[in-house]
């Protein structure tokens, strides 16, 4: 290889991965108050709700552990 080792997928993630954390979660909870509202079983929506809830903290702890690894392990 000549030049420096790009991981453009770590450097997407560190820009983009908070932000696209809370807009998964967001559709989530909308895809399943939707399901919710055509299914008439709307009990769904909290589980939606605590689903989203989950679902951002686990991206969000993903992208800080990406954040992580970009800041201490690759050349700048």
């Amino acid at each position: 290889m000549d030049g420096p080792i790009s991981y453009p997928l770590v450097q997407f993630l560190v820009r983009y991965g908070r932000p696209m954390a809370v807009v998964v979660a967001i559709v989530v909870f909308f895809a399943v108050a939707l399901w919710a509202a055509t299914s008439g079983q709307w009990w769904l929506i909290a589980v939606g709700a605590v689903l989203s809830a989950l679902l951002w903290a686990l991206l969000r702890s993903y992208v800080e552990v990406v954040q992580i690894v970009a800041d201490t392990l690759l050349p700048r």
